[in-house]
């Protein structure tokens, strides 16, 4: 302890090097955790239908780190006589990343583009992770689960113009309301809006509403659900009238 105090050493300093040797360990453990993973489903699997071409190094960005991990790679051959390159390790785990970044990752820098700046998100991540990633990279990850959320409300919008969709609840009446909110804009959205700005469009949707307390003179909404996004008017209209049904 004398020796930490002559050379001032202070608890933030050793925090910090107690959490990058945390961090160190757990991707060794989770590197050879998913190796072995990776082992078993080779031995295990339909070796007909699936054969080895080889192993994949690839690098994904956790919150932990960097975890380097060799992937099998296997080809099958489809019903129509095509063929297909896949990877079971990514199948069996639903590993589904982002330019190699990890679900939990995504969440993290997500939640934080909400409240700060790419520039800061991409500090933050550095700071915190002990990996790079540009303020680009985060614009990435925004604008690909941007995608990823449209084109699935799109196909359900399909589906129940389709009447293939079934709900389980109907209401005598069904309260919609509307309105925009005017947001700055970075990186290329600022160049591509007008002034720097976009007009951010919410809805909400309840079934009523109802005392917040048996005496209470306030009121709060029943069964409310809200959701917004920066999509025309026209594709924000279809989505609020079929928002509840979906």
């Amino acid at each position: 302890m004398n020796s930490l105090t002559g050379n001032k050493v202070t608890f933030k300093e050793i925090e910090r090097s107690f959490f990058e040797i945390g961090c160190e360990v757990a991707k060794m453990l989770m590197q050879q955790f998913l190796g072995k993973v990776d082992k078993e489903l080779a031995e295990d699997r339909n070796k007909a239908e699936l054969r080895h071409k080889g192993t994949r190094a690839t690098t994904i960005k956790t919150l932990m780190g960097e975890v380097t991990v060799n992937r099998s790679i296997y080809k099958r051959i489809k019903n129509d006589g095509g063929i297909e390159h896949v990877y079971l390790l990514d199948e069996a785990l639903g590993l589904d990343t982002i330019g190699f970044i990890s679900p939990n990752l995504v969440e993290k820098i997500l939640e934080h583009s909400c409240e700060m700046s790419f520039r800061e998100v991409s500090q933050a991540v550095t700071d915190f992770t002990g990996q790079t990633i540009s303020h680009q990279g985060v614009w990435n990850i925004v604008q690909a689960v941007g995608e990823k959320q449209a084109e699935a409300e799109s196909c359900l919008v399909e589906a129940y113009e389709n009447n293939e969709l079934s709900g389980s609840k109907e209401v005598p009446v069904l309260f919609e309301e509307a309105d925009g909110l005017w947001l700055p804009m970075q990186g290329k959205s600022r160049k591509n809006s007008s002034k720097g700005k976009k007009e951010l469009k919410i809805g909400v949707v309840y079934e009523g509403w109802t005392k917040r307390y048996p005496s209470s003179k306030e009121y709060k909404t029943v069964e409310k659900t809200a959701f917004a996004g920066y999509m025309k008017p026209e594709e924000f209209k279809v989505l609020l009238t079929h928002h509840n049904d979906l």
